[in-house]
C-alpha cells in the first residue's frame, strides 16, 4: 500500500508558524482551537487589524509569509505526534511493499517550494524510505490538486 502524507497541518506546524510571524505574543495552544479551517486565520486575527475584513487580513498574512521568504517554511516546527505518524506510514509502506511520499501545495510564491524542501532536509536529513531506498528529502509531490494523488490503497 502506498502512503502519502500532507506536510502543512499534518507534519509541519503551518498555523503555529503563521502565529509566530504575525502574532508572536499569542499562545498557539490557545488560538489553535479557533482555527477550524485553513481560511480561519484571517477571522481569528481580524481584531489585530482594525478596519480590515477577514479576507484583507488573509492577504496581509500572505504578504508577510512571502516577505519572510523560504525562511518561513524552512523554520516551521514539527507538529506533536507527527513523527510517530510518519513512522507508522513508513513501516506500513515497508510491510506492504508500497511507496511513501509527502504531498504538499506550494504557495503562490517561489520561495514556498524551496523552503519546504529545506524543511524536509532539516527534519529528515539522510533518512530513507525503507520500501524504496529513496531519501525522504526526495519523496515529495508538489501539487494544488492533491485529490489526484488519492486512490484505493493510498
Amino acid at each position: 500500500m502506498d502512503w502519502m502524507l500532507d506536510l502543512d497541518g499534518v507534519v509541519a506546524d503551518w498555523m503555529g508558524g503563521v502565529l509566530k510571524l504575525v502574532a508572536p505574543d499569542l499562545d498557539p495552544e490557545e488560538v489553535r482551537p479557533q482555527l477550524t479551517h485553513w481560511d480561519a486565520m484571517g477571522e481569528v486575527l481580524q481584531h489585530r487589524f482594525p478596519g480590515k475584513t477577514a479576507k484583507q487580513v488573509d492577504y496581509i498574512i500572505w504578504d508577510q509569509i512571502e516577505a519572510a521568504g523560504d525562511r518561513f517554511w524552512a523554520e516551521l516546527d514539527v507538529l506533536p505526534g507527527a513523527m510517530d505518524l510518519v513512522g507508522y506510514a513508513l513501516e506500513h509502506a515497508r510491510m506492504t511493499g508500497g511507496e511513501f511520499a509527502f504531498v504538499t501545495t506550494a504557495a503562490n510564491h517561489p520561495t514556498s517550494a524551496a523552503g519546504k524542501v529545506i524543511w524536509l532536509g532539516k527534519v529528515f536529513g539522510d533518512t530513507k524510505v525503507p520500501s524504496t531506498g529513496k531519501r525522504m528529502t526526495r519523496s515529495y509531490v508538489f501539487t494544488p490538486l492533491k485529490h489526484l494523488c488519492a486512490r484505493p490503497n493510498r
